[in-house]
């Protein structure tokens, strides 16, 4: 595509009237793949810049159109790297499910922007004790790939967000008191007792 850009430029300017329409048709294709082309390599910006030239020659197709919204998403993530988790993990979450390897100079796909920056929020989250939260963007970027010492925060972090029921210990079942027998001396106990009274003698 470079060296077909670079013949059609040099034709169209020995005569720019020299079969224009094919020329112009030749120049958008031109352009188009090799703005879709840079994209891929990582080379987000240029890409962009070669989609919009064509656009000089017709309207963009549907898939054109897509590589350069997703490059620029891309690029709008990045810039919140380190100073907004929350809109990294929006935004990279958006576009690893449809370009997983879209990527810019660094070499940092979409796929492992979205996996550390979900690591990076979970950490500011549990910070702020917000457990629960923090656990879901563990498990995120688990899903993707994880390690042992992941796996063990992510542990621990369950833990706080669920802790488990406290474990109730059972109480030493009570013997029914016996009721009180009397004793000997209460039941002789002659205030409690009744004594016939004589019969009266006759005379």
């Amino acid at each position: 595509w470079e060296n077909a850009i670079t013949q059609l430029e040099f034709i169209r300017k020995e005569d720019i009237n020299y079969r224009a329409a094919d020329i112009d048709g030749m120049i958008y294709i031109a352009l188009r793949f090799r703005g879709i082309q840079k994209i891929l390599a990582g080379n987000l910006e240029p890409g962009i810049y070669d989609l919009t030239l064509s656009e000089r020659f017709a309207p963009l197709d549907k898939d054109a159109e897509g590589y350069r919204s997703w490059a620029r998403y891309y690029l709008t993530g990045s810039s919140f790297w380190e100073i907004d988790w929350a809109s990294v993990v929006q935004i990279f979450g958006e576009i690893y499910p449809n370009l997983p390897n879209l990527r810019d100079g660094s070499g940092w796909t979409a796929q492992e922007r979205f996996r550390v920056g979900s690591i990076r929020y979970a950490e500011q989250l549990a910070q702020e004790g917000n457990w629960c939260d923090a656990r879901y963007h563990y498990q995120q970027a688990i899903a993707l790939a994880g390690d042992e010492a992941l796996f063990a925060t992510a542990t621990a972090i369950q833990l706080l967000c669920e802790p488990p029921a406290p474990t109730q210990t059972p109480t030493p079942e009570q013997s029914p008191t016996p009721s009180e027998t009397p004793t000997l001396e209460q039941s002789l106990d002659p205030t409690e007792t009744s004594t016939p009274e004589p019969s009266a003698t006759q005379s």
